[in-house]
């Protein structure tokens, strides 16, 4: 599987079904890009019309997805009131807020963590808020340290209610700093769980900031994240001028910009007209490294062409060095992250780093065989 089942984008862009044809092909597809929730509400509401058998799958999904959100809002809950007792400020984005933000209803937007993102002023307090939640976290002791000096800008924190947590030390976690980070915190607005308990959230421009220039880091390869752009313009008004001065500040104007194209382009939809970014060597240089080509191979895209998104910097003015360094960081990481993302080596560092690389390798090739497999379930 590769490119989204063609009704899904008719699906996904607020137009009327065309013929799907093949239903399984429909709904493998509807899970590897992540919109299976939708498809379920259109086949709910009668806009799409399948097989009895393949209803029944389709519901079951929907169902563990809605399982699944309900368990992150919980965890969600007793995360933020862990972090309050410690008194450590903290602003969620994404996953289950996003869904309640720009979708209908529970279970249409998959999600599988939470994302966290800690104010810049808590990073000497980093360790202590791992520990919170994962006491035996390898690295605890170390963490604020490398979140300091730049070497970390997220890291996984497993919880005992078996949820993640994407603990967030910059926001759009592009390997090179967020200059306008306090911005983020700033700008916060005030959510509340289902279960009534108060949270501060990313706002709609920098949510929207963030979508954009993840895709250029996803490649593009699932549809869900082109949905997630298209109901959050159709459902905010977006202040353009903020977005643009953001942007322009941290050197990723183009970068958002073309994306929007791309959005409007692939789901065949007018989206608003932002300031655009001139036409310049940097446009010219970020349509080779994202070309059409690429764009909505689901999984197997997403393996593919994972390197491309070190090169963001690079075209970003005024984030040459920034870049340059991130990747010097990214070749030679301190001897602390090697052991903790690949304990399976030994040694001196040089033949750590080289096994390490090998085995990563072997791991990425086994990944693409697996997705060229064309088996997805959903999580």
């Amino acid at each position: 599987m590769a490119r989204p089942h063609p009704a899904l984008i008719d699906l996904v862009a607020g137009r009327p079904v065309r013929e799907i044809g093949d239903s399984g092909r429909l709904l493998r597809s509807s899970v590897e890009h992540r919109v299976y929730g939708l498809l379920w509400s259109a086949v709910e509401r009668g806009d799409v019309e399948i097989p009895e058998a393949d209803t029944a799958q389709l519901a079951r999904w929907y169902l563990r997805s809605v399982a699944r959100n309900q368990q992150i809002w919980a965890t969600l809950d007793n995360v933020v009131r862990r972090l309050d007792e410690l008194g450590v400020p903290a602003v969620v984005a994404k996953g289950v807020v996003a869904e309640r933000r720009w979708y209908d209803r529970l279970g249409e937007r998959p999600t599988s963590d939470i994302d966290v993102v800690l104010a810049p002023d808590a990073f000497p307090r980093i360790g202590e808020v791992v520990r919170a939640f994962d006491p035996g976290h390898p690295m605890v002791d170390e963490l604020s340290s490398l979140a300091g000096r730049g070497w970390l800008q997220v890291i996984d924190v497993q919880t005992e209610w078996n949820v993640y947590i994407d603990l967030h030390f910059d926001l759009l976690k592009l390997d090179v700093p967020t200059r306008n980070r306090a911005t983020i915190f700033e700008r916060a607005v005030a959510e509340h769980t289902p279960q009534g308990t108060p949270i501060m959230a990313v706002d709609a421009e920098i949510s929207l900031i963030h979508l954009l220039l993840h895709l250029n880091k996803d490649r593009f390869s699932h549809l869900l994240g082109l949905v997630d752009i298209r109901r959050i313009l159709e459902r905010e008004a977006i202040d353009w001028d903020f977005v643009d001065q953001f942007l322009e500040a941290e050197g990723f104007r183009t970068h958002a910009y073309r994306v929007l194209d791309v959005v409007a382009s692939e789901l065949e939809v007018e989206l608003p007209a932002p300031p655009g970014p001139s036409r310049s060597w940097r446009g010219r240089a970020w349509d080779r490294l994202w070309p059409a080509g690429i764009r909505l191979e689901g999984q197997l895209g997403w393996l593919e062409h994972q390197r491309r998104q070190f090169a963001m910097p690079l075209i970003a003015p005024g984030r040459l060095w920034d870049g340059l360094g991130a990747l010097r960081r990214r070749a030679l990481p301190p001897r602390q992250l090697l052991r903790y993302h690949h304990p399976e080596g030994e040694g001196s560092y040089p033949r750590w780093l080289l096994t390490s690389r090998l085995n990563l390798a072997k791991k990425r090739h086994e990944m693409r065989d697996e997705a060229r497999a064309e088996h997805f379930t959903p999580e």
